[in-house]
């Protein structure tokens, strides 16, 4: 699959190495000089990564060999190298027999969908490899951790002396990806006890790669157990972050980016912008506070774009992740970690007091397999005829206090149906008729 979240598909059926190598070539063909490379820890990560490097040194590039890295350490790397770009092999959330690549500017930050044409062109026309010789050179960069962690601390809304005052015992659930070490460190760092499971890299998932409610059971086990304060669980790549408040609750990944940007609104930021399937609890948060949410499409790149265009100062995803520019444009789980131990740091509060301060949704995230439906669209449009519709990704359905998403994946064959309401008829009303139109 080839979209604005990059090139995943599963490993020996449709993505090998030399799958790897051909876009790594066409990458270093578009962006002369030094490439970042990083990749979570995934089996076949170690492969595909070699296949990176070469492409790479063939079109005459010069690599930084990050290792195992988180997805936002990468993104940082870009830029605290001077890079010309990124590549991160990862499938994200994706489950483990999956791979992928995300491509990265010299910003740090993924391409759009014009520079992905651009990229796809070279891809198409690059010829046979095997006889290019290795122009480029590879060296290996231990210090993209401490970067990124430093960086955090670093930050004019953390403050890790009152963080650390708090003494919070925290656990965490790192699904033995990218996360492990970066996490416990900068944990560490802001004087937590931490209580860490599934986290040696081995890429052996012990459970689903997303860290929805579902799939963190042992994590909410724990913090009951340990008596925690909070417990933070994050994807492969640990872009996404997941929340398991004081009493053992998954309160959900949702809850990641609205407050987070409760806090920051509360700063007198102004702005935020997420995309179209993020729950309205932001825009909760925004009124409290006198602020205003920007809608993008579906994409980290989407978002990102929108939240430059409006000069917002904190945005995200409803997948967990956040995004503050102040730091760098992408999605960063070790980041909202810091910023929701200061949020609470600062309020006294625990992790349930501040969710509690958000008006309950019901909601769901389900997935629809395509491959059998001819047409989507045109029956869903007429099922919901006469509402208030946004088509600009998919088809959604917007109500007062409620709204159900309807688009096709950009990482997966399917449809993604995300709904929200305040009540479990309505929220049941909508996604049935949905299933209906689509029968």
């Amino acid at each position: 699959m080839i979209s604005v979240s990059g090139v995943r598909g599963i490993y020996g059926k449709g993505l090998d190495e030399t799958v790897a190598e051909r876009f790594s070539y066409a990458f270093g063909t578009l962006y002369r000089g030094t490439v970042v490379v990083g990749r979570d820890s995934r089996v076949s990560g170690k492969a595909l990564l070699q296949a990176v490097i070469s492409g790479l040194c063939k079109a005459g590039v010069d690599v930084i060999d990050l290792g195992i890295a988180s997805t936002p350490t990468t993104e940082m790397a870009v830029t605290a190298k001077h890079g010309a770009g990124g590549i991160i092999i990862t499938a994200s959330h994706n489950p483990r027999e999956w791979n992928g690549l995300k491509f990265l500017g010299s910003d740090g930050v993924f391409l759009d969908a014009t520079e992905g044409a651009r990229l796809m062109n070279i891809y198409n026309s690059a010829g046979e490899l095997s006889s290019k010789p290795l122009k480029g050179t590879s060296a290996f960069w231990d210090g993209a951790d401490q970067h990124h962690i430093t960086s955090i601390l670093a930050l004019d809304i953390i403050d890790r002396d009152r963080i650390a005052s708090r003494k919070f015992t925290v656990c965490l659930d790192t699904v033995n990806g990218a996360g492990g070490s970066i996490c416990e460190s900068l944990l560490k760092s802001l004087g937590c006890t931490v209580f860490a499971i599934n986290s040696e890299p081995t890429g052996i998932f012990p459970h689903g790669a997303e860290p929805v409610p579902e799939n963190i059971g042992a994590l909410c086990s724990l913090v009951k157990d340990k008596k925690a304060d909070i417990g933070f669980a994050v994807d492969p790549d640990v872009d996404r972050l997941s929340l398991v408040d004081e009493t053992g609750k998954a309160i959900g990944e949702e809850y990641t980016l609205a407050l987070a940007a409760d806090y920051l609104f509360g700063r007198s930021t102004a702005k935020a912008a997420c995309n179209l399937s993020t729950s309205r609890m932001i825009d909760d948060a925004a009124e409290r506070h006198g602020a205003h949410v920007y809608r993008s499409l579906v994409g980290e790149i989407n978002v990102v774009k929108k939240m430059r265009e409006v000069g917002a100062e904190i945005g995200g995803e409803g997948n967990g992740g956040v995004i503050y520019p102040a730091l760098h444009s992408g999605r960063d789980a070790v980041l909202g970690m810091a910023l929701l131990l200061q949020y609470s740091a600062e309020t006294g509060q625990k992790i349930s007091a501040l969710a509690g301060r958000f008006q309950k949704y019901m909601s769901v995230k389900e997935k629809i397999d395509i491959s059998g439906i001819s047409s989507w669209k045109a029956p869903l449009k007429a099922a919901f005829s006469g509402e208030t519709m946004d088509e600009s990704d998919g088809v959604k359905i917007i109500r007062a206090k409620s709204w159900i998403h309807v688009r096709p994946s950009n990482t997966e064959p399917v449809l993604r149906v995300i709904a929200e309401a305040s009540t479990r008829e309505e929220l049941d009303s909508m996604v049935k008729k949905v299933y209906e139109a689509l029968k």
